[in-house]
């Protein structure tokens, strides 16, 4: 399935590892986001995905959670009262 430099954008959608039939996906040279499944990792498939910046293909992707913008926010307030 060739899927390349066609200007996808979004997060890749699981359903196409569903599809046993496919050997070779190849999504490179769009603008694709977020993690790749899991379930792309099985065997007998080749995947393609070069030229994705924002798409994360490690375990340790996560999405940046609101706690960290909070505290800098508190601590800037909390210094402007002071002064």
């Amino acid at each position: 399935l060739d899927l390349s430099n066609n200007n996808l954008t979004g997060e890749v959608p699981e359903f196409l590892s569903n599809m046993e039939s496919l050997s070779v996906i190849n999504l490179s040279g769009n603008n694709l986001n977020g993690s790749l499944p899991q379930a792309f990792q099985r065997k007998g498939l080749e995947l393609f995905v070069e030229g994705n910046p924002r798409l994360c293909l490690s375990d340790s992707c996560r999405k940046p959670t609101k706690k960290k913008v909070r505290v800098p926010i508190a601590a800037s307030v909390a210094f402007v009262a002071v002064v």
